[in-house]
């Protein structure tokens, strides 16, 4: 019996108690680049497939790739569990229990992706033939590319699970080489299949493919990874239930939070015009592309965190903070300049007119993105304390005042409205989610958590702003912008902070 704790005592080489700060930083760096790669493929692809696929099999291939995104809710927030338990059981020394646990949970996302692709199989024919609008020349062809993309789901939702094993070891270098590549290939596959099979199921037979791949890929990395040791006890029922209520519970946030980003566009069409969607949905969709910044840095702090609730919760407080204080640093400089240059950015990329109806929607919004990124850390870090179900609330909760003040506002300010109620519940969002994170917690100064959020609002005081010549502006906007960076290490930093970012060796480590 005396032998048993010692094979599983010692702590595992690949998640020592303190990583250094570098490589938390060079993670954050792949995560970026893992992120903002496929995003510039697909700007460059977009007009060649448009031109290949013509309008009609291009939108239905643009529902293709949104169900692909989106398909990954059928695993029942089992992948972003996976993270938390294995990261949990690697910081206790209890690595020797992660393969069956990978194993047993892997098989029931399967099967639960194939429980999803049956029923997404069945109601291809009402989606083709009734809730889009097909051309009736283009439902079979639909429909069978339709039923294609259900065959990806169980695909879809093994890969997710194995990249949060990945993740769950700190492995971010190797997950975002091949994310940027899965990404590259979901624009590439179809437009390469395009010079020599022309049509819409062969483009989604591409992405069927790449699914295929990229999930036989994640296998052979994720359990080449894993000690070759059995498991110390097998996974009992119970542990499996645990699993399923927390998944089940960001399962909700996963289904509330897309309603709540995509449910405005249907208002204002409803309230206003379809045509006005337009001036809502393009300057929504350029600032929402700075939200990679902070999800970046969340998705690097997850497993840190479940990690540091399991091993040593005392440590968790100072990586929190510091958390924080990178995404708003990174976040608000950005917000703050696409607000003030809203006006000519937006005249530059799409003409005066669309400028003068959509600056204030852009300055509103970019402090909504401010908000909405600042929040992603105190989420996450509810999930990696395994409190999912506390998020989950806190949406529904939510859900229900948003959507009448949506409706409100939208009747009374038009777009602008909308961006109001958008902001305004991303600010909301985030202090409530500030709130709950810092109950218990300890070591996260207090200035960690006021600062960063006050920072968001910064943005809106670009509404007040004279018109000025553009040179007048942008020397304004530095100096501005050193006068942040100025107060940003004075402030909002803290010693050990700034200690750290100059290279004392004793203060570098970053505690998890």
């Amino acid at each position: 019996m005396a032998t048993a704790p010692e094979v599983l005592t010692p702590t595992p080489p690949a998640a020592p108690p303190r990583p250094p700060g570098r490589r938390m930083a060079r993670d954050v760096a792949w995560t970026l680049a893992g992120q903002a790669w496929p995003l510039a493929v697909g700007i460059l692809a977009m007009r060649p497939l448009v031109r290949g696929l013509g309008d009609d099999r291009f939108g239905l291939l643009t529902i293709a790739w949104l169900f692909v995104g989106y398909l990954g809710l059928f695993d029942l927030g089992l992948g972003r569990v996976l993270t938390k338990v294995v990261a949990e059981r690697i910081a206790q020394g209890r690595a020797g229990e992660v393969r069956g646990l990978v194993e047993v949970a892997l098989a029931l996302m399967l099967a639960l992706g194939a429980i999803g692709a049956a029923l997404g199989a069945a109601a291809v024919p009402t989606l083709v033939g009734r809730v889009l609008s097909v051309p009736p020349g283009l439902q079979a062809e639909g429909r069978r590319a339709m039923w294609l993309l259900a065959l990806s789901l169980p695909f879809v939702v093994g890969a997710s699970g194995l990249r949060g094993v990945l993740e769950a070891q700190r492995r971010f270098g190797v997950v975002n080489v091949v994310n940027a590549l899965s990404g590259t290939y979901t624009y590439l596959g179809p437009l390469a299949v395009l010079s020599f099979a022309p049509g819409l199921v062969p483009a989604v037979a591409a992405l069927l493919a790449g699914r295929v791949i990229l999930m036989g890929v994640y296998m052979v990395l994720c359990f080449g990874s894993l000690p070759r040791k059995p498991a110390a006890r097998p996974v009992d029922v119970g542990e499996l239930g645990s699993l399923l209520r927390l998944g089940g519970w960001m399962t909700v946030t996963n289904v509330v939070s897309p309603v709540m980003v995509y449910l405005d566009r249907l208002m204002i069409g409803a309230a206003v015009a379809v045509g006005a969607v337009t001036y809502y949905a393009v300057p929504y969709d350029a600032v929402t592309r700075l939200s990679i910044i902070p999800s970046a840095i969340a998705r690097v702090l997850f497993p840190a965190f479940a990690a540091g609730f399991a091993a040593d919760p005392s440590r968790v407080g100072v990586l929190y903070g510091r958390g924080l204080k990178a995404s708003a640093i990174a976040l608000v400089p950005i917000a703050w300049a696409v607000a003030v240059l809203a006006p000519e950015g937006l005249s530059l990329w799409m003409g005066p007119e669309f400028a003068r109806r959509g600056t204030v929607v852009l300055r509103w919004l970019a402090a909504g993105v401010a908000a909405n990124g600042v929040a992603q850390v105190p989420f996450l870090l509810l999930q990696g304390r395994g409190r999912a179900d506390l998020t989950a609330r806190l949406h529904l909760a939510e859900l229900v005042v948003y959507l009448p003040a949506l409706w409100l506002l939208i009747r009374a300010r038009g777009v602008e409205g909308a961006a109001i109620a958008w902001t305004l519940r991303a600010a909301a969002d985030a202090a409530a989610l500030l709130a709950l994170a810092g109950r218990g917690l300890v070591g996260a100064p207090r200035r960690a958590v006021v600062a960063p959020l006050a920072a968001c609002a910064l943005p809106l005081v670009s509404l007040a702003l004279p018109t000025m010549p553009l040179a007048t502006k942008a020397a304004c906007l530095t100096l501005s912008l050193a006068a942040m960076g100025v107060g940003a290490w004075s402030f909002v930093l803290s010693a050990d902070d700034r200690a750290a970012l100059l290279g004392d060796r004793r203060l570098r480590e970053v505690p998890t």
